[in-house]
Formats: C-alpha cells, sequence, structure tokens
C-alpha cells in the first residue's frame, strides 16, 4: 500500500511537472529572441532554482546511510545530463525546419525508443499491455496533430526523431540503479546548455516584458517542473515517465485558446481523448498490479 500511494502521489507531481511544461511554448514564442538564446537563458536561470533545491535538500538531516555528495559528477550522470540538454537542442532545432506537429509528435516516438533499449541493453522483453498503451499513445497524439503533420521535411523530421530518442535516454538514464539523485542530471544537463546558449543571450534586446517571460520559463517551466519531475521518477516505470509527460503537447493548445479565443478542432479532441483513456487506463492496471 505504502508503493502505491508512493506511486500515485509521483503520478500527481508529474502531472502538474507537465502543466508547467506546456506553457513553454507559449512563453518561447512571446520572446522575441535567437532560439539558442532563449535555450541557454532559461537553463541559467533553472538551474539558480535547482541549486538551492539541492542545497536545500543536502542541508536536510539524514541517517548515516543516507548521505550523499553534494553532486555526484562522473561519466553516468554526465550522459544523464548530455541527454538532457539534447532533448532541449533536438526539440528546438526540430520546430524550425521542420513543422511543430511533426517535432512533438517525432519527440513523443519515445516510448517506442524506450522499449527497444530496455530490450537491447537491458535485456528486459516488453508485457503485451506496454505495447497496446503505446500503440495507442502514439494514434493519439497523430490524430490530435493530424492537421499539422506534413512530409518532406526530412531533416527537421530527423531531429525530431533524435529529440524522442534523448527524452528515452535520459528517462532510461535517470531510472538507472546508478543514479542517486535524478535532480543532478538536470542540473548537469541545464549547465552543459548555459554553455552551449549563455553567448546568443548578449546579444538580444532586453526589456521587463521579455525577462519577465524569460524567468518564468526558468524558474517555472524548467526550474520548478523539473524539481517535480526528479522527486517521482523514482517511483514509477519508465513507460509512466514518458505517458504523463503526453499531457504538455495536449494542454498547449489549450493555454493558446484560453489566451487568444483560437478554438481545438473536434479531430483534436479525439486524440486527446484517446491519450487520457490510455494513459487512465495503463495506470489503472498498473495500480491493480502494485496492490
Amino acid at each position: 500500500m505504502v508503493n502505491t500511494q508512493n506511486r500515485n502521489n509521483a503520478l500527481i507531481l508529474m502531472a502538474f511537472a507537465a502543466v508547467l511544461w506546456s506553457t513553454g511554448g507559449l512563453f518561447v514564442k512571446l520572446i522575441p529572441w535567437h532560439p539558442l538564446a532563449i535555450y541557454g537563458g532559461r537553463a541559467l536561470i533553472a538551474n539558480t532554482v535547482i541549486f538551492i533545491y539541492m542545497l536545500y535538500d543536502h542541508k536536510k538531516p539524514k541517517s548515516k546511510e543516507k548521505q550523499q555528495p553534494f553532486l555526484t559528477l562522473n561519466l553516468h550522470t554526465f550522459l544523464g545530463g548530455l541527454a538532457y540538454s539534447s532533448l532541449s537542442l533536438f526539440y528546438i532545432s526540430a520546430t524550425k525546419f521542420t513543422t511543430a506537429a511533426n517535432a512533438i509528435v517525432l519527440q513523443f516516438t519515445a516510448p517506442v525508443w524506450i522499449i527497444l533499449f530496455s530490450l537491447l541493453f537491458l535485456k528486459k522483453k516488453p508485457r503485451k499491455e506496454d505495447l497496446i498503451a503505446v500503440l495507442f499513445v502514439m494514434i493519439g497524439i497523430s490524430v490530435f496533430f493530424v492537421d499539422g503533420i506534413e512530409t518532406g521535411h526530412i531533416f527537421g523530421n530527423l531531429l525530431g526523431v533524435c529529440s524522442g530518442i534523448s527524452l528515452a535516454t535520459m528517462v532510461l538514464i535517470t531510472k538507472h540503479k546508478n543514479t542517486r539523485k535524478p535532480i543532478e542530471i538536470t542540473f548537469i544537463g541545464n549547465a552543459i546548455s548555459t554553455i552551449i546558449g549563455i553567448g546568443f543571450v548578449f546579444s538580444q534586446q532586453f526589456n521587463p516584458t521579455i525577462i519577465f517571460y524569460l524567468l518564468f520559463l526558468g524558474i517555472f517551466q524548467i526550474g520548478l517542473s523539473f524539481i517535480l519531475y526528479s522527486i517521482s521518477i523514482p517511483h514509477i516505470s519508465s513507460l509512466d515517465a514518458v505517458f504523463i509527460p503526453v499531457l504538455e503537447p495536449l494542454l498547449n493548445p489549450v493555454w493558446v485558446f484560453l489566451l487568444t479565443g483560437e478554438k481545438i478542432g473536434s479531430i483534436a479532441i479525439l486524440g486527446a481523448i484517446i491519450v487520457l483513456l490510455t494513459i487512465m487506463i495503463h495506470n489503472y492496471r498498473e495500480a491493480k498490479l502494485a496492490t
């Protein structure tokens, strides 16, 4: 029962993280900067928030067995951070060279890559239920963005696939037994992102509105969301760690509707229903197995 309660709480925190991630598309569009400037600037702000959280967590009283270094920097955590950083870079680049719909749909091929990598590297055979859930999530996402999906953007589509591979890799490394503190991977990943993108920031225009948008992205859309993500991911499966974030692209047009009045098409609503029902049924089955 304790494990089930931890899992339920983790799913709620992961859902909150997805809600925060979903605000990214709107605020990124509102900032008239080079994508790499936004990429580096928000990472720097996010890491300030994450550093404060890591310092707080490190100073909390713990038993001797649970005491850990403030930051573990080794090949494992570096590769996890690299996967995290490349996820954002590939996705931002994909949206430049292909449609936003293509980029999102291809990024959420991540469950397929998780199953494939788990089979190849972890020798873990997928369950029939997981394969069916992945199939229906992919169908639902595709239906949701059917109006925006196009062919002929080979390079951009390839970048979108790479973002899906990066997401799957980040989740598997974060879930690996060698990962003691998932937040370390986020911190290292944001540090890499800052190094790559911070140079572009200084050539951009600043005003109070842009600064506010950038602070929101750094503090809430990346910083707080990944703190919630790092707390929740040890208590859920690798597939759930990519199924729940699927809420992010589904919520993007909701924010647009609330702020601009742009309506959501009936086909998109059908796709969203397919995804949400699949996630709900999958999580119900997982909860039953945990009891």
